[in-house]
């Protein structure tokens, strides 16, 4: 697992670069449980699955695609603020422990 700054100015957790599916759903299940939280929408396509959530007052975007693995990151990365990228270290710490 790694935190990145992305080219475009938002952080980026990677959290596995390539995994299957059932990977992804018990991922996200741990996720939810360790922070509480509740995914507020899906989209999920052939070979992709995005799960968004809220984490203190902001949204972030749970992603999987098959050749790229799992990320977290903001919902509106074009939009992402400093207050986002903190938040997004906060929940690396949170689960990487």
């Amino acid at each position: 697992m790694k935190l990145i700054d992305n080219k475009r100015g938002y952080k980026e957790i990677i959290i596995i670069d390539d995994c299957e599916f059932e990977v992804f759903y018990s991922f996200s299940d741990s996720l939810r449980k360790k922070l509480s939280i509740k995914y507020i929408n899906q989209i999920d396509d052939f070979d992709t699955v995005f799960l968004g959530f809220e984490f203190k007052n902001s949204f972030f975007t749970l992603s999987y695609n098959v050749f790229l693995g799992i990320s977290i990151h903001p919902e509106k990365v074009e939009l992402a603020s400093e207050i986002n990228n903190q938040i997004l270290v906060e929940i690396f710490s949170l689960i990487n422990n």
